[in-house]
């Protein structure tokens, strides 16, 4: 059920909220079908929220059988843009902390899909004497933390639950870059 709820229900409702973006950006003028057309994309995004909600502390099956690695992989495939995984850890991580780095590039990768009009992104995981995770964008840049609550308030966030901080570097019409330090997982 956990991988039904990512990989299918959630993935396709995205799809459906953006193409329903899509179409009205394409026909903004046309007021045939306009409201049935807004109605169905605020039922979507309601929908969407609400699967959200369902599957916060659910994680895929691939994550907990093959790692984050892997998970992450199979992650990138399903995005509606081309995302590189340049490059991921080999070993296992304590599993509390392979679901949360999960769940971060999952987020990660769902705010450029939803706000950057980007055409790909990047994933990198390195560890030198701390974990570095990077997710680039090559969209419209601009975004920042808000006050109120906003997606990347939310990024921040899990990555100070595992005492880590989050640097974004976004200048204006050059992508959105996110780099999360956290330290290593003891053995």
């Amino acid at each position: 059920m956990t991988r039904d709820l990512h990989d299918g229900a959630q993935q396709e409702l995205l799809n459906v909220v953006l193409n329903l973006k899509r179409a009205q950006r394409l026909r903004p003028d046309a007021q045939l079908g306009t409201d049935s057309a807004d109605a169905a994309l605020d039922a979507a995004e309601r929908a969407l929220e609400s699967l959200r909600q369902l599957a916060a502390g659910m994680h895929p099956a691939i994550l907990s059988n093959r790692g984050l690695g892997a998970a992450l992989e199979a992650l990138a495939s399903r995005m509606p843009l081309p995302v590189r995984m340049l490059e991921l850890p080999d070993g296992r991580m304590p599993e509390e902390m392979e679901a949360s780095l999960y769940f971060f590039v999952s987020e990660a990768l769902t705010n450029v899909v939803k706000h950057a009009a980007a055409t790909q992104a990047t994933v990198r995981i390195t560890s030198d004497d701390r974990l570095v995770i990077e997710v680039a964008d090559d969209g419209i840049g601009g975004a920042e933390i808000d006050a109120s609550g906003s997606g990347l308030t939310s990024l921040a966030d899990r990555i100070a639950a595992l005492d880590g901080e989050l640097q974004i570097e976004s200048p204006s019409g050059n992508g959105t870059r996110l780099v999360a330090q956290v330290p290593l997982p003891t053995v």
